[in-house]
């Protein structure tokens, strides 16, 4: 029963489709070159609806793409909306980590620092804070910071150093003399590159994070003339010295190994990000073809806002053995970097950056950012507030 159903069903389906193709093939040769498109269209509806939402979403970015200034990202309304809520929840949360900074449970240098960074802004009251927790959570001995302040057996973090410069220079507020000489001396002398930890000049331990970190800090104070006179030119050589290194020491495409004079090990998404923002902070007017490259390799990384990545690695440096453990999160620098690389890409580059950023940032884990912990949200806070910066 059911077979003679299914071939009368047939029968009768034929007999209304046949004259319908006859008559097709009696008009033009463009419309029926329309109507194969039409009726491949519904086919592949019918078929794999997916295909045609993307067909959809990329038609609709290309189109926004196309009429937007090249500066600017025409995130969707509706995704930027959810952004700003975001943002001002993140905002709020940080606000209220600078105001117990001194609690038991409370911040480091470097996430205060990144707290710091994240906001954009500061209150009078909060710089008198961070500006007193800096200098009381500071290494005397080298005028730098440690992760932990309390482990004395610790080796300081170069990029420690980055991370509070960058925040002195975010609250326009002028870093120590000593602070900047720290890693005027550290940095390598041939090759422009610092370690994770003070070492002696041993390139394996060459880091791309704190190169990057160094180079961002220090930029942040020349950029805004918070520098003292007799280090300004010190400053510009080093930073020249440093984005000559990063350049060069990059793998294929616009991607960075945590510690690329080793041999093996993957190259990281989110430090690769870092980097490329540093190299915009010093240089950004020769970045096009770098960031055309980034935004090239961009359509093949999937990522929420829960992903993130470890570099497992034993230094012995000036301070005793270091171990690199730390933790990056990967959405927030892959945010950063493609905001910057988003001008200098072709018309269908920033078609394909915007598809990714949409996609990206339409997902409940960055809806679900606020119950990370401090710096995590500090990150994710800084690249939101970048984004629609330049939206």
């Amino acid at each position: 029963m059911t077979k003679w159903l299914q071939d009368l069903f047939q029968r009768l389906l034929d007999s209304v489709l046949q004259p319908i193709g006859d008559w097709l093939l009696k008009t033009s040769w463009l419309f029926r070159a329309a109507a194969v498109v039409v009726l491949g269209l519904a086919l592949s509806g019918l078929l794999r609806p997916d295909v045609c939402i993307s067909i959809y979403k990329r038609t609709w970015c290309f189109a926004r793409v196309a009429i937007a200034d090249r500066g600017k990202i025409p995130i969707q309304d509706s995704i930027a909306g959810k952004l700003r809520i975001i943002r001002n929840e993140l905002s709020l949360a940080a606000h209220n980590d600078l105001a117990h900074l001194q609690s038991p449970d409370g911040a480091t240098p470097w996430s205060a620092s990144q707290t710091v960074i994240g906001l954009g802004t500061a209150e009078p009251a909060d710089i008198a804070a961070v500006r007193a927790f800096l200098a009381q959570t500071m290494e005397a001995r080298c005028h730098c910071w440690r992760e932990i302040p309390e482990s004395v057996s610790d080796a300081p973090c170069v990029f420690i150093s980055g991370w509070a410069l960058a925040a002195l220079a975010q609250m326009s507020q002028p870093a120590d003399t000593a602070q900047v000489a720290f890693l005027l001396e550290e940095q390598n002398p041939s090759e422009g590159w610092w370690s994770t930890f003070p070492v002696p000049n041993s390139s394996q331990y060459a880091s791309t994070y704190s190169t990057s970190w160094a180079l961002i800090g220090l930029g942040a104070l020349k950029s805004k003339n918070l520098l003292a006179h007799e280090q300004a030119e010190s400053v510009s050589k080093a930073t020249t010295s440093a984005a000559r290194w990063l350049s060069s020491s990059r793998e294929n495409g616009a991607r960075w190994k945590p510690y690329p004079k080793i041999s093996g090990g993957a190259p990281s998404l989110s430090i690769s990000g870092v980097a490329l923002h540093a190299l915009h902070v010093t240089n950004p007017e020769v970045m096009q073809s770098l960031d055309q490259e980034w935004l090239t390799d961009l359509s093949s990384v999937s990522v929420s806002a829960n992903d993130a990545e470890n570099s497992y690695l034993e230094i012995r440096g000036k301070y005793g053995v270091g171990f690199d453990h730390f933790v990056q999160i990967q959405m927030p620098w892959l945010l950063v970097g493609t905001v910057d690389a988003f001008p200098n890409g072709t018309i269908f580059q920033r078609t394909n950056a915007l598809y990714w950023l949409e996609n990206t940032l339409d997902q409940q884990s960055v809806l679900d950012a606020g119950k990370q912990q401090g710096w995590w949200r500090s990150e994710l806070l800084y690249s939101l507030r970048y984004l629609l910066e330049h939206t």
